[in-house]
């Protein structure tokens, strides 16, 4: 698993998921998730998974392996004591089952799940063809953690 630079080691210690939380979701399964993104920055809890799916996507019905996802890195999100003081810890998913793909996002607030989806885009034609589509996906991936999370 990818480690944080060594600055931010040296101010905050280990990696949080340097243990094997969150390893045991990339084990091979009908759903299995590819690589997480961390900004390392404990002001913003905020994760990117990438899932891949064998079961095909049902639009704004989110699959079982989305919501394990989701409850599983807040979990383990929440073990690291850095990251205890966050009451909601965002979760993205860039869901994923052979070419079609959709943008998945989750949080815990007062013991309620949210869970939010864009429709699901398919990229089969290729994403020249749904490039609007592509871009789109690709800001949720890129783009800055906004919000209040403490």
């Amino acid at each position: 698993m990818t480690q944080p630079p060594e600055s931010w080691r040296k101010r905050h210690g280990s990696w949080p998921f340097a243990d094997e939380n969150l390893a045991k979701l990339t084990v091979p399964s009908p759903w299995k998730v590819e690589c997480f993104m961390d900004t390392f920055n404990l002001d913003t809890p905020h994760m990117v998974a990438f899932l891949s799916n064998d079961l095909p996507l049902t639009d704004m019905i989110p699959s079982e392996g989305e919501l394990h996802a989701i409850l599983w890195i807040i979990g383990s999100r929440i073990l690291y004591v850095q990251y205890q003081y966050h009451r909601i810890i965002p979760i993205t998913l860039v869901s994923a089952a052979g070419y079609r793909l959709r943008i998945t996002q989750g949080y815990i607030d007062q013991g309620q799940l949210f869970v939010r989806m864009t429709p699901i885009v398919d990229f089969t034609v290729g994403e020249k063809e749904k490039w609007d589509d592509f871009v789109q996906a690709l800001c949720w991936v890129v783009g800055n953690p906004v919000g209040v999370t403490t």
